[in-house]
Order: structure tokens, then sequence, then C-alpha cells
């Protein structure tokens, strides 16, 4: 995750299987068995006391785990997957510009331990 921007918060990873969840980002819908979210901190960006823009991103690298239900829900298809930004109320006045961003890449990595 890289923010580029001054506010913290979090970003909650949506992944749906549910062909009935048609708006993956409507949270009054869900159903565990093909469902899950995960929820990722978002830290505020270094802010440039001068001119108050962003010096530099912040970046995060993030490593999720999931348990094996939810590593299940990727055997359905089609598997919709949404990325939702929650920003942190900072009390006052913030100024975000044109120049500010969130970025969320990923790649997935599957480590797989077989017990007898």
């Amino acid at each position: 995750v890289l923010n580029g921007t001054p506010l913290s918060g979090s970003i909650r990873l949506v992944v749906s299987a549910d062909p009935q969840h048609t708006d993956i980002y409507d949270s009054t819908y869900f159903n565990a068995a093909l469902e899950f979210t995960k929820t990722i901190a978002l830290s505020p960006a270094t802010v440039n006391s001068t001119t108050g823009y962003v010096d530099t991103p912040q970046q995060s690298q993030v490593f999720l785990s999931l348990t094996q239900d939810e590593f299940r829900i990727f055997k359905n298809t089609p598997v919709n997957v949404g990325f939702e930004l929650r920003l942190d109320d900072t009390g006052e006045t913030v100024a975000l510009r044109a120049s500010d961003f969130v970025t969320v890449s990923g790649l997935a990595q599957v480590k797989v331990v077989i017990k007898d």
C-alpha cells in the first residue's frame, strides 16, 4: 500500500464469490460462506510543514493470512475483489490535492503446509 495523502485510515479488502452480492461495496449484505473481508491499516504520508504538500508517500508492506474457509472461496468462479478506503477524522481541516493518491497493489503467494 502506498499512501500519498496526509490522512490515515484503513483499507477494507472485500472478497466475494457470492453471485447474489451484486454490489460488493454494500456492507449490509454478507454471506460468510462465500465472502470475507480483511482490514489494512493506512499510515499518513509525511507532509512538508512549510508547503503543506506531501513530501514522501508512506509505503507499507502488508501480509495477510487466510483461514482454510477463506482460502476455499477461491474455488468458486467468479471471485470479485474490491477495496474500500476509510479515512480517519482529523478534527481539523485538511487539504487534499490532485497530486495526492492511495495505491494498492499486490502479489499472491501461496505457502502450503501439509500435515500428516
